[in-house]
């Protein structure tokens, strides 16, 4: 997605009165009843929507993304992906898509399991340490807090999984009744390339 920011001209630490004034500035140049792109005109006026909603910019300066927009992102991500495999001979385009996607969350899965083990073990850390020394002091507010500050690491890391998983299984509902553009009698007729053709191609079936 474009940078909200950046199409207004302004600062992340921008007020409300800031993004309107950009906002004013930029739709009278840009406005289609001034001769300006209709379509720039509305990525404006998108902008200053993200902008103007607190969750929706909250989201998006966390994660960079939009929160009001998954499936855009899903799009995003099937984007990224369609150069390479419309190049692809041997298999059809888009089963190596969603194997691709499919792939994706498992990593991010494994991941988002790994972060949960680590907030665990920090969080009853935390509960012996401060057990530990209930009398405190600064040295102890000081290492607590750093634990603390892991945590809350962790659980923004799990926040943006849960978000990443949410949105390659929207791609991957996006694609379900998609068609390629691959047979098997074109990929028969290719069987002639030999051993290590055959290689590939059982391996990118037998992986999806």
């Amino acid at each position: 997605m474009n940078d909200p920011y950046e199409t207004l001209g302004v600062g992340k630490d921008a007020s409300d009165a800031e993004i309107d004034a950009a906002y004013r500035k930029k739709a009278r140049k840009k406005h289609p009843d001034h001769g300006g792109d209709p379509a720039e005109f509305r990525m404006i006026c998108a902008a200053r929507e993200l902008l103007k909603d607190p969750a929706r910019r909250g989201q998006y300066d966390e994660y960079g993304v939009d929160a009001d927009d998954p499936e855009k992102e899903a799009m995003g991500v099937i984007e990224q992906m369609i150069g390479n495999a419309f190049l692809q001979d041997r298999i059809d385009p888009l089963k190596m898509i969603r194997r691709d996607i499919n792939q994706g969350i498992v990593q991010i899965r494994l991941a988002r399991s790994e972060k949960e083990k680590r907030k665990r073990q920090y969080s009853l850390q935390i509960k012996k340490f401060t057990e530990r020394n209930p009398e405190g002091g600064k040295a102890v507010g000081f290492i607590e807090a750093k634990l603390r500050g892991l945590v809350d690491g962790l659980e923004r890391g799990i926040k943006s999984d849960d978000r990443n998983i949410e949105v390659g299984e929207l791609a991957l509902n996006l694609l379900k009744d998609v068609k390629g553009t691959w047979d098997l009698e074109s990929a028969l007729g290719r069987m002639t390339n030999g051993p290590d053709y055959m290689t590939e191609t059982v391996w990118r079936t037998t992986a999806s």
